[in-house]
C-alpha cells in the first residue's frame, strides 16, 4: 500500500516540476495583490485593536489564499485523469482506493506546501513577516489543516464534474465567498451579524487567524481554539471527500 500511495504521490510532485511557470505565477500572482491592496489601501485601512499595520495584517492573508487556491485546484488533477483515462486505469488495476485518494491528498498537499512556503520565504526576504524557529512547527501545522480541507472540499466538487471548464466556473464560485468571509481583507469582528454567520462556518476563518496569532502574535480568537475548529473542519471535510470518490468513482 505504502508503494501504491508513493506512487500516486511521485506523479503529482513530477507534474509541479515540470511545470516552471506554474511555479513562477504562483510568487508573481500573490506578491501582485499584497503590493496592490497593500499598498494601495492600507493607507485607507486601519485595524482597530491590533497591533499590525496593514500590509502584516494582509500578507497572513495571502498565504491562506494561496493555501487555499492550490488546494482547491488539485480537483483538476483528478479531472485531468478522469478525461484522459488514466483514472479509469487505476482503478481496475490492483490497486486500493484508500491509496489512490491518499496519495492524491498528499500530493497536493505536497504542492500547496510547497508554493506557499516559497511564498512564505520571499515576505521573510522582504521583512513583512518575521517567524522564530520554534513557531515554525505551528505554522506547518495550520498550513496543513487549510490545505487538507481544501483538498477534501476539491475532491468532492470534482467527483461530481466531468468538464474542466464546469470546474473552473464552479471554483471561482466557491472561492470568491470563502476569500471575502475568512478575515483575508479585514477582520472578520467587523462584519455586521448576518455575514459573520457565513463567516464561522468558513474553515479558511480560522486558519487564517491562527496563522496570524502565531506569526504576527494577533488574533481575534485564541490560537488553541483555532487550531481545534481547524482540526474538526479538517476531519470532517477529508472524510466526506473520500466517501464521496469511493461512491462517485
Amino acid at each position: 500500500m505504502i508503494q501504491e500511495i508513493y506512487t500516486i504521490w511521485y506523479r503529482e510532485i513530477k507534474k509541479l516540476l515540470r511545470n516552471k511557470i506554474k511555479i513562477f505565477i504562483s510568487l508573481i500572482f500573490p506578491l501582485a495583490i499584497l503590493i496592490i491592496f497593500g499598498y494601495g489601501f492600507g493607507s485607507a485601512f486601519s485595524i482597530p485593536n491590533l497591533n499590525v499595520n496593514y500590509n502584516q495584517f494582509l500578507s497572513i492573508g495571502i498565504l491562506g489564499m494561496v493555501l487555499l487556491m492550490y488546494s482547491l485546484s488539485s480537483g483538476i488533477s483528478v479531472l485531468q485523469d478522469k478525461t484522459f483515462g488514466f483514472m479509469k486505469e487505476i482503478l481496475v488495476a490492483p490497486i486500493s482506493r484508500s491509496s489512490i485518494v491518499i496519495g492524491k491528498i498528499l500530493g497536493g498537499a505536497t504542492v500547496t506546501l510547497f508554493h506557499t512556503l516559497l511564498l512564505l520565504i520571499v515576505m521573510l526576504s522582504l521583512n513583512l513577516i518575521s517567524i522564530s524557529g520554534s513557531n515554525f512547527l505551528i505554522i506547518l501545522i495550520f498550513m496543513l489543516l487549510i490545505s487538507f480541507t481544501f483538498l477534501g472540499l476539491g475532491l468532492i466538487i470534482a467527483s461530481f464534474i466531468s468538464e474542466s471548464e464546469t470546474f473552473h466556473i464552479l471554483m471561482q464560485i466557491v472561492m470568491i465567498p470563502l476569500f471575502f468571509l475568512s478575515g483575508m481583507f479585514f477582520p472578520t469582528n467587523n462584519l455586521p451579524i448576518w455575514l459573520k454567520i457565513p463567516s464561522y462556518i468558513n474553515p479558511l476563518t480560522y486558519g487564517i487567524d491562527g496563522l496570524r496569532g502565531v506569526i504576527l502574535s494577533v488574533s481575534e480568537k485564541p490560537i488553541l481554539y483555532n487550531l481545534e475548529i481547524s482540526f474538526i473542519f479538517c476531519i470532517f471535510i477529508v472524510f466526506i471527500g473520500v466517501y464521496v470518490f469511493n461512491k462517485k468513482m
